[in-house]
Formats: structure tokens, sequence, C-alpha cells
């Protein structure tokens, strides 16, 4: 289950849980984790991987991007829905969501995924202009090293300053003896989240 708690006294207090999202256990194995929340124009929206099913029909044990959203403060949730439109044909793991809004009804979600055989990892992004009630086709950000025993990408994270910058940033871990390094990959973009053409290493140690 994926549970939230909402407060109306500058977070003094909290309220009974309250549920977001409840696993259909009778189709398969299925739980959320990874979940972000975020506001913008007025709406609650939060997002989280779920471990397979959920409208999959490839038969492939992998994740999916949910979310779900509030009108009214947190009190009541909409019912959960596939961010990544892709969801019913694709055998790709997609976890680590994290989403932004701009206040103006535009919102970017942004997710890392790997292929079924590890042998590839990216990075996507889908972005919403009607408030988060549709959102677009996952787009391809960036590709990183394969998962390994001793690689792996770190959560990404995005932000935006509300007048049309946007800034998603993501660690590399390797622990291989010839690099052991961790190196921060930044993209940007300046069109309000239509496009994330600057990609850069950040900084690498």
């Amino acid at each position: 289950r994926l549970l939230t708690a909402r407060s109306t006294d500058n977070g003094a207090t909290w309220s009974d849980p309250i549920e977001i999202y409840n696993a259909d256990l009778s189709s398969g194995y299925s739980r959320p984790f990874d979940s972000r929340l975020e506001y913008g124009n007025g709406r609650w929206i939060a997002v989280w991987s779920n471990l397979y099913i959920y409208g999959n029909t490839t038969g492939a044990n992998n994740e999916d991007i949910l979310y779900s959203y509030s009108d009214n403060g947190g009190r009541t949730w909409s019912a959960p829905a596939n961010l990544n439109n892709d969801f019913a044909t694709d055998n790709k793991h997609d976890f680590s969501a994290d989403i932004a809004a701009d206040g103006s009804g535009v919102w970017v979600a942004t997710w890392n995924s790997h292929t079924s055989d590890y042998s590839q990892g990216l990075v996507y992004y889908s972005r919403s202009d009607d408030n988060g009630a549709t959102w677009s086709d996952p787009s391809f950000l960036s590709a990183f090293t394969p998962f390994g025993v001793n690689n792996f990408s770190g959560h990404n994270r995005i932000a935006t300053d509300e007048a049309g910058n946007w800034i998603v940033v993501w660690p590399f871990y390797s622990g291989l003896e010839s690099a052991n390094e961790t190196i921060l990959y930044t993209h940007r973009s300046i069109d309000n989240g239509l496009s994330f053409p600057d990609t850069q290493s950040l900084i690498s140690i």
C-alpha cells in the first residue's frame, strides 16, 4: 500500500494515514516503492514505481511508473494511473521517479530505467501541459553504463525555477578498481521542459 498523511498546522500534528494506492495482489505480485510528492497550480501529485502488473500485457516481471493526484489538499486521491504510457508493451524496469511543477500547469516527471536483461541503462522524462491530466510519450534523456555488480545509477532529481528552466541531476557510481568514482550528470532545459539538449558531467570524485 501507498499511504500519505496530512497536516493543517504546519506539521505539528498529522492526520490518520490516507490511502493513495492498494496493490491488487490477486492479479500478480505488485508493490509500490520510491514514492515522491509535489505541489503545483492547486494540485498535489504523487509518483511512484510499481513492481509488476498494473496493466502490463507482456507478462514481464518489471516496474512501471504510476501517479495519483489530489485537488483538495490531500484529503482524497484519484485512481492510480500509469504515467509512462508505454507500460502495456514495454519490458523495461522503470524506477526512481521524480516530479516537478512550474506552478502554471506544466509538470515534468523523470525516472531511471534499464532493459530487462540489464544490458542498458536509461533516463526518461515525460511532460504534462494540462496540470497532470495527460502525459507525453516517454522521451529519452540519457544513457549510462550498464548495471553490474560494481556499477549503478543513483536516484535522479528534477527541479525548475518556474520561469521555463529545468534541471535534472543523477549520480552514477562505479566501484570498479580501475575507476572507483562517482559522476554527477546534469541535463538542462530552457524551453519549459519540452527538450533537454544540454548534458554535462558536473563532477567526478
